[in-house]
């Protein structure tokens, strides 16, 4: 069954489409710069925001609080004099080994859930070390230190995973995961921990049945207490030989009816199906139909049809290899509850 998978976002006049990106740094940058960051956007609430090794990260603003976010860093997270990172009791700053927090004056503060945990007249803070609602810095103190954490397609067509931890606290296990868009992660399996351990310990896994396209891989791991903390967010690419189909839609962003168009390789004029789902995995419309020429197959999604603002799943399938692909559309709903709603489109 050959299936592909596009990110929908639908928004309207009440409500706006809400992030939850890794972002990552493509080198030295401003931190409010969108071009800073691999995710295209300045860091908002619920992102992990990884600041990778050898760049240089420049806290420019006052920003105001973010809500659950998660800042790693592997480089140098820098704060001009007098600028401020607010995070909620949800956020969590863990500096690796070979990062390092530095700050300018007094007024360049870290705030988690209302209280500084670090000021530009403190001392520059190098990695391991955590900071979250609980104090900080607490270098040492953390279930499990990531120092390295890989993905890479082997020669049967397998994902290999591979990861290092620098040291390890109380580790019960890590639970690997698995994701076609990077927002909704599925359990693929258990890894047990080490337990304690302040030398490099080293894991892998092997992803067998991988999924086609790109997919995400991340790693939960869980102490003895139950306690559960996620890591660093990595992508592979898995494209089998031979012709790719595009999925897409258009126009982008979308004022209320779009097109939905599978195409650009030879349908074999199978029928080619269509699933939304909206983010908690609920299917809230569908449609089928056999391709309109020999290479492409469209579908009219009208926003309009009581789907809700906010970010959605597409997915399409007929006979064939896998694929999947990711894309961001914007159009017009009402503020319906599109969970507890199902039609043909």
């Amino acid at each position: 069954m050959k299936k592909f998978t596009l990110v929908l976002a639908i928004s309207g006049l009440l409500t706006s489409p809400t992030f939850a990106d890794t972002c990552t740094s493509k080198g030295d940058g401003d931190w409010s710069d969108p071009a800073t960051w691999t995710c295209g956007h300045a860091p908002s609430d619920g992102d992990v925001i990884v600041i990778d090794a050898g760049h240089t990260i420049d806290v420019d603003c006052n920003c105001g609080e973010y809500v659950n976010m998660r800042i790693e860093v592997y480089g140098d997270l820098h704060f001009n004099n007098g600028k401020k990172i607010n995070l909620d009791a949800d956020g969590v700053v863990q500096i690796y080994a070979g990062g390092v927090m530095t700050g300018g004056n007094g007024g360049s503060k870290l705030i988690i859930d209302g209280t500084t945990m670090w000021d530009g007249n403190d001392a520059d803070v190098p990695g391991p070390a955590y900071f979250d609602a609980g104090g900080g810095p607490t270098p040492g103190v953390l279930p499990v230190i990531l120092a390295e954490f890989t993905a890479e397609l082997n020669s049967n067509n397998e994902v290999q995973l591979y990861w290092v931890t620098a040291a390890e606290q109380d580790n019960d296990y890590f639970m690997v995961q698995r994701s076609i868009n990077g927002y909704t992660f599925e359990d693929l399996d258990q890894v047990d921990g080490f337990g304690t351990s302040s030398s490099e310990i080293e894991y892998d896994y092997l992803d067998t049945d991988p999924i086609e396209g790109i997919a995400y891989y991340r790693l939960k791991q869980f102490d003895y207490d139950g306690q559960s903390e996620v890591h660093k967010v990595i992508a592979v690419d898995f494209s089998q030989e031979g012709e790719e189909c595009v999925l897409k839609v258009y126009p982008n962003p979308c004022p209320g009816n779009c097109s939905v168009e599978l195409g650009e390789c030879d349908l074999n004029n199978e029928e080619v199906s269509m699933e939304v789902y909206d983010m908690a995995g609920n299917l809230v419309a569908m449609d089928a139909k056999y391709p309109d020429s020999e290479r492409s197959a469209t579908f009219q999604v009208n926003t309009n049809n009581n789907l809700s603002p906010g970010i959605y799943i597409i997915k399409t399938s007929t006979n064939g290899k896998n694929y999947s692909t990711k894309g961001m559309m914007r159009g017009t709903g009402n503020t319906s509850n599109a969970g507890n709603y199902k039609s043909r489109l």
